[in-house]
C-alpha cells in the first residue's frame, strides 16, 4: 500500500513538472523576452536546491525568479538575463526554470520506476540460492 502512495506522489510531481516544462518551452518558442526592471538579487542560505534568486518588477508587479550561479555573477557585470512571462502560470521565469522543471520530472520519474521494481522477489530468490546446501545446488 505504501508503495502505491509513493508511486502516485512521484508520478503526480513528474506530471506537474512535465506540464510546467511544456508551458515554459511554448512561451520561450513563441514569445519574446519581457522588458522588466531589475530590483535585487540574493543567495538563500541554509538548505539544498536553488539558492540563487533575483527580484524583478514586470507590469507593476514584483516577481522572484530562480537563477543559476552563473547568472548571479553576470548581474554584477550588468548582463541581465532574458526573462519570459507565462500568463497561464502567472510567473516570470528564466531559461534555467525550463531546464529545472525537466530535471525534476526526470528525477521523480526515476523514483517512480524504482518503486515498481519487485525487490522483494529478487532478494528472496537470492537468499534461497545463497543458503542452499551444496548437494541440492548441483542437482
Amino acid at each position: 500500500m505504501v508503495k502505491w502512495i509513493f508511486r502516485i506522489v512521484f508520478l503526480s510531481i513528474c506530471i506537474y513538472q512535465i506540464i510546467a516544462y511544456l508551458e515554459y518551452r511554448r512561451v520561450i518558442a513563441n514569445d519574446i523576452p519581457v522588458h522588466y526592471t531589475y530590483v535585487d538579487k540574493e543567495i538563500k542560505r541554509g538548505g539544498r536546491g536553488n539558492p540563487y534568486q533575483m527580484a524583478v518588477v514586470y507590469n507593476g508587479r514584483k516577481f522572484t525568479v530562480n537563477i543559476t550561479s552563473g547568472i548571479y555573477v553576470q548581474i554584477d557585470e550588468n548582463k541581465l538575463p532574458s526573462l519570459y512571462y507565462s500568463p497561464r502560470r502567472d510567473v516570470v521565469f528564466s531559461l534555467w526554470e525550463k531546464k529545472r522543471a525537466m530535471r525534476i520530472a526526470l528525477l521523480f520519474m526515476a523514483a517512480a520506476l524504482v518503486t515498481m521494481i519487485p525487490f522483494h522477489k529478487f532478494l528472496k530468490k537470492r537468499a534461497n540460492q545463497k543458503y542452499m546446501p551444496e548437494s541440492s545446488a548441483r542437482a
